[in-house]
């Protein structure tokens, strides 16, 4: 089994040696790198030749006009030559073993898709979320659907787009990529697309990726396309599961609907609860219609998510107060669901 490792990078030379020392780091080297420059403006490029100039793995390292993370991901995906792609941002890192206990799980080539838990760490490499203390561990060989049913219904897993390894054959039947032009939500949508598409997954109990959670991200301002991941996960519904059954609509409602008021709320943060209805003013201007359609999946949601279904009420009653109850639960909530849609 041959390993690629995508690796997109911009303007991030403050952050990049974390994932350069984790792939020197690799206990197997017996992989292949590809690290896409997309555009920078600062010396990562640099950086990138110098730490890999005499790598004992195979590396190549690509410059490409400024385009964005997804643009340099399908590029990176298109360029891998590997049995299993597997697609780390330049920010994060991997752990040491990492490729060893990919290929060591799954030596026949069986799975769709190989994927593992992930810790998240502050720029002072300190976790300060730990996928364990909340998902469980005893997961092992899956069917995709079981596997997508886990993540937006049980929330018992969860996939980020840098704890997966994909099978190159997969993607390429199945023509998943990665969706251009967007702020947010890429990620998610083609998560879920592969998900939903995968015949089987298999899950190593172990964490092998550090998600680095920076301050200055699009995550951390004020910026209303963070909302792009709804129509990011109506692509992947569509794409999966053109005609629905009521309860997979439901699950898909109030998996849209979550991810609305995480980002919702993080604006509203940003803005200030008395500044509420300028947000959806702006959310309104910068995506037409994706207020209304959201309020529609909300008046049909049937689910039995007693918290979600208080917030509903809350919001379609008032958003002001829906703002003023978030603001005063906001923390308990986030440590109990920021996972599933931070």
């Amino acid at each position: 089994m041959k390993i690629s490792v995508v690796v997109p990078v911009y303007n991030l030379e403050q952050y990049i040696d974390a994932i350069l020392d984790s792939l020197h780091a690799q206990t197997d080297k017996n992989f292949e790198a590809i690290i896409v420059d997309d555009g920078s403006k600062d010396d990562s490029h640099q950086k990138v030749l110098k730490s890999t100039e005499n790598a004992a793995f195979d590396c190549k390292v690509f410059s490409i006009e400024n385009g964005g993370v997804s643009r340099a991901r399908n590029f990176g995906i298109a360029e891998a030559t590997g049995d299993y792609i597997l697609l780390i941002d330049g920010d994060d890192y991997l752990s040491a073993d990492c490729i060893e206990s990919i290929r060591a799980s799954d030596e026949n080539g069986k799975a769709d898709i190989i994927c593992w838990g992930y810790n998240e760490v502050n720029e002072d490499g300190s976790v300060y979320r730990r996928y364990f203390d909340r998902f469980e561990s005893d997961f092992d060989w899956m069917y995709g659907e079981e596997a997508l049913n886990n993540m937006m219904i049980h929330k018992t897993l969860w996939i980020w787009s840098g704890s997966a390894a994909y099978k190159r054959e997969f993607l390429e039947r199945e023509g998943i990529g990665f969706t251009t032009d967007y702020k947010c939500g890429e990620d998610q949508e083609f998560t879920v697309k592969a998900l939903g598409r995968a015949k089987t997954v298999r899950f190593i109990n172990k964490v092998m990726s550090y998600y680095l959670q920076r301050g200055n991200s699009v995550t951390h301002s004020y910026n209303t396309r963070r909302l792009d991941i709804v129509g990011a996960l109506d692509r992947a519904y569509a794409f999966i599961d053109a005609a629905p059954s009521e309860e997979r609509q439901a699950a898909y409602d109030a998996y849209k609907i979550g991810h609305y008021f995480y980002n919702l709320n993080s604006c509203i943060e940003s803005k200030g609860v008395e500044n509420t209805n300028e947000v959806l003013r702006d959310v309104d201007k910068d995506l037409p219609g994706l207020n209304d359609q959201v309020i529609a999946a909300m008046k049909r949601y049937e689910g039995n998510d007693t918290h979600l279904k208080k917030r509903i009420d809350l919001f379609l009653s008032s958003p002001v107060a829906y703002a003023e109850y978030m603001r005063d639960e906001g923390n308990a909530w986030m440590e109990k669901y920021g996972w599933y849609i931070g």
